[in-house]
């Protein structure tokens, strides 16, 4: 029963209704949160990251790494690619919410990844791939113990829709997952003080063969759905229909997404918006290795800027491409915040690899070792992922130094 494979926990119970079905799960208690989320004692502040591919050893000790205490009044977003299997995920999912006040997560395409990894929930070990470590076998029993009975739980409120697992039951799982642990996949509202508070809103995406060229040749297409691992590890149902000749069209996984998000509850003037995918083709990064010559063919879809501009949205967060980005386009800030692969790290650098050295070793001022606080480490380790700040709630450009548009504009004339 999964009532008593949970029954350890200190869990309140949950009763919901599924296909017909009824279940009761136990859904585990919130930590009390600081009143600083939404409250005037002090600033909430927007992080945002994507790309954290906890399957990695090296990704998943920065997880464990993540100082509790700071941050219990912030909000996180997480754009997508965190993990592949529900274990997995239920795992980040709880080092996270003991992290931050909020957590925000909309699946990336390796979340949507279907095999014998998914299957049985209570053995999943992860993708069985040399370059990507069993993280879950090297942790804590109990804690990962924990972690798989909660996705069983949510492989049981979700239950497969024929004899084989498809990526869009696989997505409902994870929605069932996030349910289960408080972490948000719908807008959600982050109040300010002054009456106009702002709307965090996640946008569900897929990519089309036509987002950076409308008509691109059928030989690349075929050879982009050769190259890609979501043509072999994703698996969609007959009425999403995902062949080349109507990927782009209104049957494709991504018409099937655009189609699922819901409107924000009320207009504002503070929005924010977070896609996995790429909302427009000019965040491309321009060069590419040659095993990423065709990305653009599995990047995006502009149906997410179209989206998050009928939201009223000044900044949008993605990620997929693992290039870090900062640009304004026609009113709206567009970020990348990926933490990326550990060898894609040792390629090249970014802003973002600061998050790495939080609590590494003094900081370095010439040739001199400057000691730090490490209470002060712990409550600016994360300032490399800091996109919003209720100090400023108008400013949706955390990097205007950085920003493609902002870094030129005029200066303030003062008077």
């Amino acid at each position: 029963m999964l009532e008593a494979s949970l029954a350890r926990m200190d869990e309140a119970p949950v009763a919901f209704t599924k296909n017909r079905m009824r279940y009761e799960v136990r859904r585990p208690r919130r930590r009390p949160r600081a009143p600083r989320l939404g409250g005037p004692a002090a600033a909430t502040r927007v992080f945002a990251v994507s790309d954290v591919h906890a399957d990695y050893e090296e990704n998943w000790a920065w997880l464990e790494g993540l100082p509790v205490g700071p941050y219990r009044g912030d909000v996180l977003l997480v754009a997508g690619d965190l993990g592949h299997t529900l274990p997995l995920l239920a795992a980040a999912f709880l080092k996270l919410t003991a992290v931050f006040g909020e957590v925000c997560f909309v699946p990336g395409n390796h979340e949507l990844w279907v095999g014998d990894f998914d299957e049985d929930a209570r053995s999943a070990k992860g993708f069985s791939s040399k370059a990507q470590p069993r993280v879950l076998e090297k942790l804590d029993p109990s804690f990962v113990a924990r972690a798989r009975a909660l996705a069983t739980a949510a492989c049981a409120a979700v239950p497969r829709r024929g004899p084989a697992l498809d990526s869009v039951v696989k997505f409902e799982r994870i929605v069932a997952l996030c349910d289960a642990l408080g972490v948000r996949t719908k807008p959600l509202r982050v109040a300010v003080g002054d009456g106009d508070d702002l709307w965090v809103c996640p946008i569900a995406a897929w990519y089309v063969h036509g987002f950076g060229t409308p008509s691109p040749h059928p030989d690349a297409v075929a050879r982009a759905r050769s190259e890609f691992t979501d043509f072999t590890l994703c698996a969609w149902p007959d009425d999403v229909d995902a062949a080349p000749s109507r990927f782009d069209g209104d049957a494709g996984p991504a018409a099937y997404f655009a189609a699922r998000n819901p409107p924000l509850p009320e207009p504002s003037t503070r929005v924010i918006t977070f896609s996995h995918f790429l909302p427009r083709p000019e965040l491309m990064p321009a060069k590419r290795p040659p095993s990423a010559a065709r990305l653009d063919l599995v990047a995006g879809d502009r149906r997410v800027d179209a989206a998050l501009r009928a939201r009223g949205s000044r900044l949008h967060v993605f990620g997929h491409t693992h290039v870090n980005w900062d640009a304004c386009a026609d009113g709206v800030h567009y970020v990348q915040n990926a933490l990326r692969y550990p060898n894609e790290r040792r390629m090249w650098t970014s802003r973002v690899d600061s998050v790495h050295r939080c609590g590494g070793a003094p900081r370095r001022s010439s040739n001199a070792c400057v000691p730090v606080d490490p209470e002060k480490r712990a409550a600016d380790a994360l300032d490399a992922l800091r996109i919003w700040s209720s100090e400023d709630p108008d400013d949706f450009c955390i990097l205007p130094n950085r920003c493609s548009a902002c870094k030129f504009a005029d200066p303030p004339q003062s008077d």
